[in-house]
């Protein structure tokens, strides 16, 4: 069976949230990379617990919620580290806690960085998958403008904070990237 008819067959339509992007910071890979891990460092959680595995490590589960520019009214959500590539990639999934607080949803949150002549190169993919409930093609555009529109806003909100506590050691509650 699909998974398209997976999903109908529980009265569910998938909506998606793919994106991508990259930017310089001006410091090294190795003085980038701790921060990377140090998420809380330069994201605002209300939340940011400790559930299970070491700290900083795969398997690794933490208990979040997010208190960013357009994500205000996301719910608390899990993240556990699937991946730790040292200096170059770490990768999150993510769900939520609550499975009545919107709907059902699975994401992936990849960053890596490389060296780009002593600057560090940040890339970022997140893919999120979110399950509707009985919902029409236009709700589910709409849907899906509306997170797109929250996870940028959320970007250009947290991005431009990691970039400056690298490179003066504080957070710019404005910048652009």
């Amino acid at each position: 069976m699909s998974e398209a008819a997976d999903t109908e067959a529980l009265g569910e339509t998938p909506a998606y949230v793919l994106l991508d992007g990259s930017f310089l910071i001006d410091r090294p890979v190795d003085v980038v990379w701790p921060l990377i891990l140090e998420y809380t460092s330069w994201q605002q959680y209300s939340s940011a617990d400790h559930i299970s595995g070491k700290a900083g490590h795969v398997g690794e589960v933490v208990l979040l919620k997010k208190e960013e520019p357009g994500l205000e009214n996301f719910p608390q959500y899990y993240a556990r580290t699937l991946k730790i590539e040292p200096c170059r990639r770490v990768v999150w999934k993510t769900w939520p806690a609550v499975a009545d607080q919107g709907p059902p949803f699975w994401g992936i949150v990849d960053f890596r960085v490389s060296d780009k002549d002593g600057r560090t190169r940040f890339t970022y993919s997140v893919y999120y998958e979110f399950a509707l409930q009985g919902e029409g093609q236009d709700a589910v555009s709409n849907f899906e403008a509306e997170m797109t529109n929250g996870f940028e806003e959320l970007m250009s909100s947290v991005f431009p904070k990691l970039r400056n506590l690298a490179e003066h050691g504080y957070m710019a509650e404005s910048a652009t990237t």
